[in-house]
């Protein structure tokens, strides 16, 4: 009865609020690392505009010469541009790991890809012993 009702609910709702139920259950995986990275790039895209825009503010000439305040937002710009490149860095060495974990499973995939192949061979060979010698019985 539970069940039934959750569906009736389920079945109401637009599909847009429940996208996830409509995917298979692998590609929702995909699908939210896809999300995560898009937001991780957008959050790079948007901390690069703000220390653009900080870069462009510092560099504005005041008609006093270089104020205090002017300082003040070139080592801002700079704590921002050094934030950047960190997040580059990890960023860039997180996708090496994830590579080197992706190669991995490659590696150990083909090899179990081989032995299989392999072993059905063998299996192969040992079946069609079996039917010819079963054959040469009734034949003898």
């Amino acid at each position: 009865r539970t069940k039934r009702s959750e569906r009736s609910i389920l079945s109401e709702q637009p599909t847009s609020s429940r996208p996830f139920l409509d995917t298979p259950r692998e590609s929702r995986s995909t699908v939210s690392q896809l999300e995560t990275e898009r937001s991780r790039e957008q959050h790079h895209l948007r901390r690069s505009k703000a220390a653009a825009a900080a870069a462009a503010a510092a560099t504005t000439s005041t008609p006093g010469g270089r104020s205090s305040s002017s300082n003040s937002k070139s080592r801002d710009v700079q704590g921002i541009v050094r934030a950047i490149r960190m997040d580059r860095e990890r960023a860039e060495k997180e996708r090496a790991q994830l590579k080197a974990i992706q190669d991995q499973l490659t590696r150990s995939c083909d090899e179990l890809l081989r032995k299989w192949k392999s072993e059905r061979e063998v299996l192969g060979r040992r079946q069609s012993r079996r039917r010819s010698l079963s054959k040469s019985k009734y034949l003898a």
